[in-house]
């Protein structure tokens, strides 16, 4: 079962925590065409302060590539989720 939630890590927000099985992924949505390393900087909290459990953190946003931002962190393009 999976069991979205939105957080606060450190006055970063990190719009959803999906927990199944032991595992975290962490997500936040942006509007942005471009990202950059501020838009994980939540992300990376919760990979620090979860880095037993945490599977992945993924930025989704309005550009057209899928980024690597560092060690298990992601920029997924929205329309990828529409494929």
């Amino acid at each position: 079962m999976w069991s979205p939630r939105h957080q606060e890590y450190q006055n970063k927000e990190v719009d959803f925590i999906v927990e199944r099985k032991n595992r975290l992924v962490a997500v936040e949505v942006k509007t942005s065409r471009t990202i950059d390393r501020i838009d994980s900087a939540g992300l990376r909290i919760v990979r620090e302060e979860y880095s037993d459990l945490f599977h992945a953190g993924i930025v989704i946003y309005s550009g057209d590539t899928i980024k690597s931002l560092g060690d298990k962190l992601f920029a997924l393009p929205a329309i990828c989720l529409a494929r």
